[in-house]
Parts: structure tokens; C-alpha cells; sequence
């Protein structure tokens, strides 16, 4: 059996402000409410990310991975510029409970 995942919608609060984050995450870990841990592309781990969607589509690990590293490519390509929290080396998104 293939690993799936799940595209979700994370929180965490940054002083008066709150940060917002949406990747795809394992099975195991795209859970309404979990609070976790991502490490972005410089292998940094940020924490209090809690969980606030979980899609209902799981996606294998094959098609995940294509749709992030497709979305990064496009993210890097435009103007805007955001961190790539949550993203691993691979393009693969990197999480784990807090």
C-alpha cells in the first residue's frame, strides 16, 4: 500500500498576527487539529502549526510530489515571494507532531 496524502490548511500565531501555510501532508499527520512541526528547504523545523483544513482527495506520495514541486517552480517564477516553510529538499512537505 502506497502512502497518500493530503492537501492542508496549517495556522500558527506570529505576535498579533497569524501566519497562514497550505501543503500536502502523509495521512498520518493530516489530522483536523494536530499541531506539528514543519522544516522548511534550509532543514530549520518551525512549530505550532496547527492544522485547521484537511482535504478529503488523498493523492499518492507520486502525484503529491509532482503537485508541489509543480507549484514551486511556478512560485519561484513569479514576483511574489514567500518562504518555502513546510517544503522539503525534495519538494515533499515534511512534518511531524509537536
Amino acid at each position: 500500500m502506497s502512502l497518500k496524502y493530503r492537501q492542508c490548511h496549517m495556522t500558527r500565531p506570529e505576535g498579533a498576527a497569524t501566519e497562514h501555510y497550505t501543503a500536502w501532508l502523509p495521512d498520518r499527520f493530516a489530522v483536523l487539529g494536530e499541531v506539528l512541526k514543519l522544516r522548511g528547504e534550509n532543514g530549520n523545523w518551525s512549530d505550532h502549526w496547527r492544522v485547521t483544513f484537511v482535504s478529503r482527495e488523498a493523492l499518492s506520495e507520486e502525484i503529491a510530489v509532482k503537485n508541489s514541486r509543480a507549484h514551486l517552480r511556478q512560485r519561484r517564477a513569479s514576483d511574489l515571494r514567500t518562504s518555502n516553510q513546510g517544503v522539503g529538499k525534495s519538494g515533499n512537505p515534511q512534518a511531524r507532531g509537536a
